[in-house]
């Protein structure tokens, strides 16, 4: 009776050390994705004032083109 209550247990115990493994990589999986969102939104936030700074970077180049072109036109 005690060996049959010892194997009901060690199993008891082995299914819920599966389930409980199981819902920690599930846990980790949710965390990276989590994880690898906000990077991309910081990611993304970093392009845009990247390309806000060479837009207007092209903006003065061209601006200083433009006087150059009259100056040669005169």
């Amino acid at each position: 009776m005690e060996t049959k209550d010892f194997k009901e247990t060690d199993s008891r115990e082995k299914r819920y050390q599966w389930f409980i493994n199981i819902m920690l990589m599930a846990l980790i999986f949710l965390a990276g994705i989590f994880y690898e969102s906000e990077r991309l939104k910081v990611q993304v936030v970093a392009n845009t004032v990247e390309i806000r700074l060479l837009k207007e970077t092209l903006g003065d180049i061209q601006h200083k083109l433009n006087i150059l072109l009259e100056a040669r036109r005169l």
